[in-house]
């Protein structure tokens, strides 16, 4: 919270006129995004805990809010010269263009960790908890969770055409859906292992010079 406060007073430090009404305004939608990860990390620490494994519905709820990409798009706002009060509010009704890139998020994120997280004992994964309600195998699972990876990705190009008056929020959410796409490529868990997966990009884009 202290972090979101120094931001805002960064950006007023950079010659961004805000109201204070409009920068607590601007806190508040934020703080509740932060507040929402939260709660549902604490969900998903009982369900641990408790070696609970909800229906699917229940589970994707959950995991849409624990991927934290609701809350890196609200919050990368701040960096924005441009964006207003009524930005963080449309972000904060989850439009179906953001929760088209949550589920690319999740449903990319749960196929490339799925046996990590089952290494460590974690029972409620999205693919566990799609097994066992719809009593499929893990390679039918998986094949489902990339339908619905697919079908998002169809619903996140529709809406970037419709809101072409947003396209700094189009921007981000879409940039938020190509990160994924990098970091999980080919099904591999770049978070888990950064030096196999981001490291080789990491040094072509900042230490190799670019051949011209």
């Amino acid at each position: 919270m202290e972090s979101t406060e120094k931001t805002s007073d960064q950006a007023a430090g950079r010659g961004r006129t805000y109201s204070e009404e409009m920068i607590r305004s601007k806190n508040i939608l934020i703080m509740s995004s932060l507040k929402e990860v939260v709660r549902s990390y604490y969900v998903e620490a009982k369900w641990f805990i408790e070696g609970h494994l909800p229906p699917f519905e229940e589970y994707l709820e959950t995991a849409l809010i624990t991927c934290t990409y609701c809350y890196i798009a609200t919050s990368s706002l701040l960096g924005i010269q441009s964006a207003i009060k009524e930005d963080f509010e449309w972000l904060s009704k989850k439009p179906k263009m953001l929760v088209a890139a949550l589920t690319v998020c999740r449903v990319v994120d749960d196929i490339a960790t799925y046996e990590t997280e089952k290494d460590r004992g974690q029972v409620a994964t999205g693919i566990e908890c799609y097994m066992k309600e719809y009593g499929a195998t893990k390679e039918e699972a998986m094949a489902k969770f990339a339908e619905i990876s697919t079908n998002a990705c169809k619903d996140s190009n529709r809406e970037n055409v419709c809101h072409k008056s947003r396209d700094i929020l189009m921007n981000i959410i879409i940039n938020v859906e190509r990160l994924v796409d990098v970091t999980y490529k080919n099904n591999e868990d770049g978070y888990t292992h950064p030096h196999k997966v981001l490291k080789p990009h990491i040094i072509a884009l900042l230490v190799d010079h670019i051949k011209i």
